[in-house]
């Protein structure tokens, strides 16, 4: 019996237009009827997330921060910070990479120092609550720096994500996105808040779905049994799911829930 559902938002519970699906506040009041959890799990900040879920915030429980963050009904289940004193050395190694910018990213919001648009045009849709600040090494002393987000539109796969990886091998560096890494503390990823989901709500992973696209997802697969990479996953991630579900363009979520629980789209 499934209890607990884990999602991923962009390339995967959204479409390529990011998108919600057609009835998905339905689903989530269907799903929260016969008791089963439904988890967004993201790269995104919780107050975007919140923005985003306004409707349903109440039955949906929030893994912000690609798993730095857990929210249930405004309750802090995890925060895993990333070490104050590793902070000065990741943000000067990207203001030096050519077009890459930090965002600092916190419990309570995210800060950036740069104000380039299509930098700008991007943190904004992803972080809700964002807010420029001269320079982000005066807030590192801050105890809830979840992760620092890297923008890079030459593309992070392959300019700064290797490059951040090899600089900073004591943290984790998650490829995100197409243009987006995370830096974290290691061993914090969706993975690993999803199993702080499951021991808080005492569900084991036989009774856990997940969907995923890319590759900040590999690890929240690994902690559901019935684990799903959308069709338009990346191939590492459908290597490493049970099942493949349609891709965002075509509602998988929905319809594999929708098959699998009997919840009407």
């Amino acid at each position: 019996m499934i209890r607990l559902i884990a999602s991923d938002m962009d390339g995967t519970l959204l479409d390529s237009r990011k998108n919600m699906p057609p009835r998905f506040e339905d689903a989530v009041r269907a799903l929260a009827a016969r008791g089963v959890r439904f988890a967004v799990a993201s790269g995104r900040q919780y107050e975007c997330l919140l923005r985003d879920f306004e409707q349903v915030r109440d039955d949906i429980l929030f893994i912000a921060e690609n798993g730095a963050l857990v929210m249930d009904r405004g309750r802090r289940l995890l925060v895993d910070p990333v070490p104050a004193g590793q902070l000065p050395g990741v943000i000067a190694t990207v203001r030096a990479m050519p077009g890459a910018y930090p965002i600092l990213c916190t419990a309570e919001g995210a800060f950036i120092e740069d104000r380039e648009p299509v930098f700008m045009q991007n943190a904004l849709m992803y972080y809700a609550r964002c807010e420029i600040v001269p320079d982000l090494l005066a807030l590192c002393a801050r105890e809830d720096v979840c992760k620092i987000a890297v923008f890079d539109p030459l593309g992070a796969e392959h300019c700064s994500n290797p490059a951040l990886r090899s600089a900073f091998p004591a943290l984790s560096v998650i490829l995100s996105g197409e243009m987006w890494s995370d830096i974290m503390r290691p061993g914090v990823n969706k993975g690993t808040a999803m199993r702080a989901i499951q021991r808080s709500l005492h569900i084991s992973p036989e009774e856990c779905m997940a969907f995923g696209d890319y590759l900040n997802d590999l690890e929240l697969m690994q902690t559901c049994a019935h684990s799903y990479a959308m069709a338009n996953a990346h191939p590492l991630l459908k290597a490493a799911a049970r099942f493949e579900a349609p891709s965002n363009d075509e509602n998988g979520v929905l319809r594999v829930i929708a098959d699998a629980l009997g919840i009407p789209l």
